[in-house]
């Protein structure tokens, strides 16, 4: 059996847990995942094994192969993409005059002001019913966001080794809503800001 027939063998059997590996791997250190990224590299990866042979054709060599070159082309996509030029149009320039409007600046410190108020608050009350633990867990969920998206339960059990995040999570929740409410929260900004 050839390279290539190897290659084609083990993505068809392995694709998903492929998939989730690279995924993890993106994650973990920062780039963005792209499908596309994957079937480019899984493209020139065949073609390279229609060429010529390596010197491992295991399952596993191959593996590590195509993992090399995974990275690679995630790597020079991600610096692609960083490098790739702005284009300016009216709209664009009309956008960024109104972001530097003071009045719209104004405004977005004050939001951001009130919405760091909000958090701090809310992780003050926490800790003060809570285990470390759980604040922990709790703040990871709600408040970091990777590529505008919130972590999801089992990003959040990776990362802290915690088996019953979604629980944490979720008991923090109910108690919040129990406990918290939106005008004791402007209450306490208001008497802050005079």
């Amino acid at each position: 059996m050839s390279g290539a027939e190897v290659f084609d063998n083990f993505i068809s059997k392995n694709f998903n847990d492929i998939r989730k590996k690279y995924k993890q791997f993106c994650f973990l250190n920062g780039y963005f995942f792209s499908d596309d990224v994957l079937a480019d590299t899984y493209a020139n990866v065949k073609e390279m094994l229609i060429k010529k042979r390596l010197k491992d054709e295991s399952e596993k060599g191959i593996e590590d192969y195509f993992f090399k070159a995974f990275k690679k082309n995630t790597f020079l996509a991600y610096s692609n993409l960083t490098k790739s030029k702005i284009t300016y149009t009216d709209n664009i320039i009309e956008e960024c005059k109104y972001m530097c409007d003071d009045n719209n600046i104004t405004e977005r410190v004050e939001k951001e002001q009130y919405d760091e108020f909000v958090r701090n608050y809310l992780l003050n009350k926490i800790q003060s019913v809570f285990d470390s633990l759980s604040c922990r867990v709790w703040r990871l969920k709600r408040f970091v966001t990777i590529n505008q998206k919130q972590l999801t339960y089992e990003q959040v059990r990776k990362m802290t080794h915690i088996l019953d995040a979604k629980k944490r999570v979720i008991a923090i929740d109910k108690w919040i809503k129990s406990n918290i409410s939106l005008r004791e929260i402007d209450e306490e900004y208001n008497k802050l800001c005079l």
